[in-house]
């Protein structure tokens, strides 16, 4: 598996009851994560950028933890650090 793709199990849905993508195919063993996929992430643009280093997120939470884990020498992520969404393009 790719880097930040360590989450996905790939299990065979018939076997395991597993729930894949509509549109990509990605497996997950819990329906929630899968629609949060679909919702979120699959075939979209990241929308939450680091203000640090410019990489960018689908969710707010991941863009905390990367922060919290990758700047750890800077103040704690909290609502007075500046979240920026990427423009969507239509």
């Amino acid at each position: 598996m790719s880097e930040g793709n360590w989450y996905l199990q790939q299990i065979d849905p018939d076997s395991t009851g597993g729930f894949p993508c509509d549109n990509c195919g990605k497996i997950y063993k819990h329906r929630g994560n899968m629609r949060r996929h679909m919702v979120y992430e699959c075939g979209k643009q990241a929308r939450f950028q680091c203000s640090f280093c410019d990489r960018k997120f689908h969710q707010q939470s991941n863009l905390k933890r990367h922060f919290e884990n990758k700047h750890a020498m800077l103040p704690k992520f909290s609502k007075s650090i500046t979240v920026y969404r990427t423009r969507t393009i239509s």
